[in-house]
């Protein structure tokens, strides 16, 4: 049988179109996949597809082919899926001209769609717009953001946004790029970098999904959901894979700021300093940069009169 044309839009009433946005689920049959996949029926956008992916194998509980009115395909397994493994299964099966993960204990604010696509539609050469996330704690606390701008380079320490908050081009997953399996932690990091080494992103400096980082067991949160060892081995391996990729951010004066900025806001002032002196001297040609530069200067400098007295 012949292979059905990929859908890349869909109509609206108007007769305009809007591009697919195809929302894919890892999903374990937790409670809280309602509640996900309510957020996602809640979105302001009107061309969106669900898929959702059995990473708990068979028992998951069957699900609706619509969930508010929104198209819904429900990607059964006969074993139990990795994350990564799950995450590629879910990228082959979309239709979207855009893709965004939603894990099954996370959640949309309304206009999350809406707002990543029209950053993507505003830029030509960028294929990945993210945007900040509500941190919320088991009690539903609030504990924070997390989503800020940043170079490429800043992927050698952590991730600076959440999976959830991040919407891209298809033609990256065209391009060949994959969740690497052999990352049972941290393969959004690596899929990032892999994103990064082909495209700028797109910051979007608006709240628009919540991050439920105390809940889940991927060792890769806040308090017990946060595994040392685990965060230490899967970093070194992702630093160890894209060493040369680093090494190519790190010639660029602009990466070394963002770090140095890092740095400095974590309180590590001697390291901050160290870098910022590689690049002092620059002639930087953007006003902004300059100002990011004196801004800097002007901090380690108060620090160490401070320290001095």
């Amino acid at each position: 049988m012949a292979a059905l044309p990929r859908q890349t839009a869909a109509p609206e009433s108007d007769g305009a179109t809007k591009p697919l946005v195809s929302v894919l689920v890892r999903s374990t049959d937790r409670p809280t996949l309602a509640r996900a996949l309510n957020s996602i029926g809640s979105q302001t956008y009107p061309a969106i597809e669900i898929l959702v992916v059995s990473a708990s194998g068979p028992a998951h509980s069957s699900l609706p082919d619509k969930w508010h009115n929104r198209p819904l395909r429900f990607l059964s397994s006969n074993a139990k899926l990795t994350r990564p493994v799950a995450a590629n299964v879910l990228v082959a099966s979309a239709n979207g001209r855009y893709l965004n993960f939603l894990d099954d204990d996370d959640e949309f604010l309304p206009n999350h769609v809406q707002t990543l696509v029209d950053a993507l539609m505003r830029t030509e050469h960028k294929r990945l717009a993210y945007s900040i996330c509500r941190v919320y704690d088991s009690e539903g606390v609030d504990r924070g953001r997390l989503g800020k701008a940043g170079h490429h380079l800043l992927m050698f320490h952590q991730n600076r946004f959440a999976i959830h908050a991040a919407l891209f081009d298809r033609s990256l997953i065209d391009q060949g790029v994959r969740f690497d399996t052999k990352f049972d932690r941290l393969e959004d990091l690596d899929f990032f970098v892999a994103c990064g080494a082909r495209t700028s992103f797109e910051f979007v400096p608006e709240e628009t999904c919540v991050w439920n980082a105390f809940d889940g067991q991927s060792g890769m949160g806040f308090d017990s959901n946060f595994d040392s060892s685990k965060q230490q081995r899967f970093t070194q391996m992702i630093r160890e894979k894209w060493r040369k990729q680093f090494e190519k951010w790190g010639k660029d004066p602009e990466g070394i700021l963002a770090v140095a900025e890092s740095a400095a806001a974590f309180g590590r002032l001697d390291v901050s300093a160290k870098l910022l002196g590689k690049i002092r001297d620059i002639s930087w040609p953007d006003e902004a940069l300059r100002g990011r530069v004196t801004a800097l200067s002007s901090l380690l400098n108060g620090a160490s009169a401070t320290a001095a007295r």
